[in-house]
């Protein structure tokens, strides 16, 4: 979790700084949620938002870290073979 001092709730910037963290973490297709947690697969879940406080308020962005093994969610990398990545290496007929 990190979070960040922010304007108040009814400053100009404040509404913006929520336009972001809805960018940022509201639903599946959010900034975040797509690259860390389908696409990377570092993250089992995220969560961006204010505080919504009367007086300065607080930006918040929450991972849930993924455990070492590989998500199901997450794609192999392929590799490509020895021989392929290599060309001066194939084999020839005579």
């Amino acid at each position: 979790m990190m979070g960040w001092p922010i304007a108040a709730n009814r400053e100009k910037d404040h509404y913006a700084l929520e336009l972001l963290a809805m960018l940022l973490g509201d639903g599946d297709s959010s900034r975040l949620e797509s690259k860390l947690v389908r696409e990377r697969a570092i993250s089992t879940g995220t969560e961006v938002g204010t505080e919504d406080r009367r007086g300065p308020d607080a930006f918040m962005v929450t991972l849930k870290v993924a455990s070492s093994r590989r998500s199901p969610r997450s794609k192999p990398r392929s590799t490509p073979s020895s021989r392929a990545s290599r060309p001066h290496l194939r084999a020839t007929t005579r």
